[in-house]
């Protein structure tokens, strides 16, 4: 039996594509050390604000649909699986 751990931490997030209206953004996935990573949690800040969680993805890619015209995003990434 071997236990499994968290997943590593992913990439840094980074925009493929942006509109007026949404960010598409992609990072590296994570390893999964021993368990498959069920999802990542996506979090956002606006204009250096606090992060909060943004949304999910099953996958190392993401649609922030919940942004505004000239204002400043960043994101980051933490992937999950069933030992956390």
């Amino acid at each position: 039996y071997i236990a499994a751990n968290v997943p590593s931490t992913p990439g840094a997030p980074y925009a493929t594509s942006t509109t007026e209206t949404q960010i598409d953004i992609v990072w590296s996935a994570s390893d999964e050390n021993g368990s498959p990573i069920t999802h990542y949690n996506i979090y956002s800040s606006e204009n250096s604000g606090v992060y909060s969680l943004t949304g999910t993805s099953p996958t190392n890619t993401f649609v922030s649909t919940t942004v505004s015209m000239g204002s400043n995003y960043k994101f980051k990434v933490m992937a999950v699986n069933a030992a956390g």
